[in-house]
């Protein structure tokens, strides 16, 4: 109960079937890495730091609620199991690859937190919905220059929204502040 970080590896390949780490506040580069048969894991609600890979390639996770402010690169890739992933109020970023290869995901929310979306976020993964708790303008750029821009009117719709997202995986998606931010305020905040 008193731990506070699990270091990089620490449990790399394990055979263990559930976590329960209320007290973590860091969890380290693939700390929990192809621990195949882990099923359930329960995590302290507002989790500091999470590093890459903690949780790729575990096989037998079917959900997770996680919190941190930023859901690494390659944190959930070939999670097969994985139904369903909450993502917290917290969470500022998904990162590149992070919920990719999730042959069990369908469906997920984006909180209004997340501000921004890394490339091929959701790349293999059979989603039907995607959907957006909170209506924001995006600024989408890939590597080449390119740039999208997308209103909340585009992103209405969860089922269109996994196709779109889809298609223009090469892009990081991030919220566009000068519009989003301004809409968004409440009179108090304004």
């Amino acid at each position: 109960r008193k731990c506070k970080s699990i270091r990089a590896g620490a449990f790399f390949g394990k055979n263990m079937t559930s976590v329960s780490a209320p007290s973590v506040e860091y969890i380290g580069e693939k700390a929990f890495g192809q621990c195949k048969n882990l099923q359930s894991i329960q995590l302290n609600h507002w989790l500091k730091g999470i590093g890459e890979y903690a949780f790729y390639i575990c096989e037998s996770l079917m959900s997770i609620k996680i919190d941190a402010k930023v859901l690494p690169p390659y944190l959930f890739y070939k999670c097969s199991s994985l139904k369903n992933v909450s993502i917290g109020r917290g969470v500022e970023e998904l990162g590149l690859y992070s919920l990719s290869f999730c042959d069990s995901l369908k469906k997920v929310k984006i909180p209004a937190s997340v501000h921004k979306i890394g490339q091929v976020c959701f790349e293999y993964t059979p989603l039907i919905e995607l959907e957006f708790e909170k209506e924001y303008h995006w600024i989408a750029r890939n590597d080449y220059g390119q740039e999208l821009r997308i209103s909340p009117d585009m992103l209405k719709n969860p089922e269109a929204n996994v196709l779109f997202f889809k298609k223009h995986d090469e892009y990081d998606f991030m919220v566009d502040p000068s519009i989003s931010m301004l809409e968004n305020m409440t009179e108090k905040e304004a």
